[in-house]
């Protein structure tokens, strides 16, 4: 079954909880969670910006998505990680015109389809999600 999970700290260490306490290492991550949180930029607005780790080529990332309409492909300036998967400067950041409030519901299960048990960010309508 697709899980598909909202992230309120997007923290480099994958942990998505908020940071306690007032210490050097907090304002660190605060920061940190910041500098993530801008790597996702949407160029249109109603986008669907989609993170592959950084074990998937950009090539590979565009085949999952052949039938989509791809609007920008960058690499990814943030950290990120999941389970065993890293998602750094050598990820790849794709992002999609959605064309109505059902394509990014039909391409989930789509693209779980075609990966299995490989993690992936969403950014969707400013919001964060993991997809595992």
């Amino acid at each position: 079954m697709v899980k598909l999970k909202e992230i309120k700290y997007f923290r480099p260490d994958g942990k998505d909880i908020k940071p306690n306490g007032i210490c050097y290492y907090n304002a660190g991550i605060y920061k940190d969670i910041e500098k993530n949180i801008a790597t996702l930029n949407h160029i249109e607005d109603n986008s669907i910006l989609i993170v592959f780790p950084n074990n998937i080529s950009a090539t590979k990332s565009k085949e999952y998505l052949n039938n989509a309409d791809i609007i920008t492909i960058n690499n990814f300036r943030g950290k990120y990680s999941i389970r065993d998967y890293i998602y750094d400067k050598e990820s790849t950041l794709i992002e999609i015109a959605n064309k109505s409030d059902t394509t990014l519901s039909d391409f989930i299960n789509i693209i779980k389809k075609e990966l299995k048990n490989i993690p992936l960010l969403f950014s969707y309508r400013d919001k964060i999600f993991t997809l595992e």
